[in-house]
């Protein structure tokens, strides 16, 4: 995989430790029932480590295959050396 693709996965990854963190600290601040304003991967995507939300349209890198597109995202699915770093 070529570093720039590497440095990718390796953002992707920082990004869902952030919105971990960002959940813990908001939902003591915002109570239940309540929305949250900012954008999270969903639960059915979360099932599997390997699969990350993207913009819709937005281009895969070596070792992403799209696995659902919906109106305004799309889930990619890490496979082989980059499914790891997840």
């Amino acid at each position: 995989m070529a570093a720039r693709d590497v440095r990718r996965v390796d953002n992707q990854v920082g990004f869902r430790r952030a919105n971990e963190r960002l959940i813990e600290r908001v939902r003591a601040l915002v109570g239940g029932g309540r929305r949250i304003p900012f954008l999270c991967e969903c639960a059915a995507v979360r099932a599997d480590e390997s699969r990350f939300v993207i913009a819709r349209g937005h281009a895969t890198i070596a070792g992403e295959e799209i696995v659902a597109e919906h109106e305004q995202y799309a889930v990619v699915e890490k496979t082989g050396r980059s499914a790891s770093k997840s």
